[in-house]
């Protein structure tokens, strides 16, 4: 017989008992691997009630009979984590919602089968970003670009061109891409930090002084990262801040000495590599529709300064903060929990609409081709 403890107020799922047996009328449980307790009880027809033994110190413990599976369990959780810290929880009709999800989550057998409640539920919150983490595999409910994205937007965003592409257009202005990066957990942001620095200061040091920076291509990973391996550019100071469904209480995305800060927590640590004393002049930022996420975080830092403007299309609309909940053996919920504002306290709910729109003629291949480009250097000029 095998046994498993889940206690979700605590992030413990189907946790394994070292010992679990059957004796008469009585239920001996022993767990030796997570935590060192032992459980003895009397098994009665809705509950085992008995005493709980850990750490030295000694409870009654009573274990009610669900009606419900684990799965349904599992579900339950992720309802009342959504209920309680979604970005729009108040236009749920959360009766209706528990009822349907209940019932997609008793047919389930696996985690797999699961997934398609736990998606109805980010539909029901329109969570767009928001997603399931199971088995190193994300699951959204939203996963397609919009029908605006021009062939070589597709072609360029899904192809071979994800490196970071820096060019020296003329002796003043550079051109500076930065695609999609590594997300932070992978442990390859702050390389990634490091790599964009390394271009930025190579331009830096040929006296560049205006930029376009290219996020057409960037659909996430570690804004950390990215606005670090901008820090010349940007400065230091608050950029933008993650606020709540009204706007407020920031949680303000701060630079210092050149390392990104998320409120007071360091988030990179390469530090500011550049010794150029060179400061930045105008900054154009291209967007287009796959513009997502943590490249919507950095179109919105620069949106904070007074020497920026945006080009472009508007972008994909997942300018939200993600919280991630344990709700099952291996099974995280993300959901979108708040909004980016820029340091002018401007928040964005539907993404970024650039300041000068400018539909289709991306050109990645030959840059001076392209409309966005041509716009952004026409401001420049200017």
């Amino acid at each position: 017989m095998k046994c498993h403890l889940s206690i979700p107020q605590q992030q413990m799922f189907e946790l394994p008992a070292s010992e679990c047996k059957i004796v008469g009328d009585s239920l001996f449980l022993e767990f030796s691997k997570g935590m060192q307790a032992k459980f003895r009880g009397k098994i009665g027809a809705a509950q085992i009630a008995g005493t709980w033994i850990q750490a030295n110190l000694t409870f009654p413990l009573a274990m009610q009979k669900s009606d419900r599976t684990l799965y349904q369990l599992y579900a339950a959780n992720a309802l009342d984590i959504a209920e309680k810290n979604a970005l729009n929880s108040k236009n749920v009709d959360w009766a209706k919602l528990r009822d349907s999800v209940s019932i997609s989550a008793g047919k389930a057998t696996s985690v797999d089968e699961l997934l398609p409640a736990l998606q109805t539920i980010l539909r029901s919150l329109q969570d767009k970003h928001g997603f399931v983490y199971f088995d190193k595999k994300s699951t959204g409910y939203e996963n397609n670009d919009p029908d605006r994205v021009s062939p070589a937007l597709r072609k360029a965003a899904y192809g071979n061109d994800k490196e970071i592409v820096s060019v020296a257009i003329n002796d003043s202005i550079a051109y500076l891409r930065i695609p999609t990066s590594p997300d932070f957990q992978s442990g390859e942001d702050e390389a990634y930090n490091q790599q964009i620095q390394k271009q930025v200061c190579d331009l830096l040091d040929k006296n560049t002084r205006h930029w376009i920076i290219d996020l057409r291509l960037n659909y996430g990973g570690s804004m950390f990262a990215m606005l670090g391996g901008l820090n010349k550019l940007i400065g230091d100071g608050t950029i933008g801040s993650f606020v709540n469904r009204e706007g407020k209480e920031p949680h303000n995305w701060i630079m210092k000495g050149g390392d990104f800060y998320d409120q007071q927590e360091q988030r990179t640590s390469s530090g500011m590599r550049c010794k150029s004393q060179t400061k930045p002049g105008k900054i154009a930022v291209l967007t287009g529709p796959i513009t997502a996420s943590s490249g919507e975080a950095v179109a919105v830092a620069f949106r904070s300064l007074d020497n920026s403007r945006i080009f472009g299309e508007p972008t994909k609309g997942f300018t939200t903060g993600l919280s991630g909940f344990a709700v099952g053996k291996d099974l995280v919920f993300f959901i979108a929990t708040t909004y980016y504002a820029d340091a002018k306290g401007r928040v964005y709910k539907q993404g970024v609409v650039p300041d000068t729109q400018i539909n289709g003629g991306d050109h990645f291949t030959e840059i001076l081709k392209d409309e966005k480009v041509k716009a952004a250097l026409g401001w420049i000029g200017r």
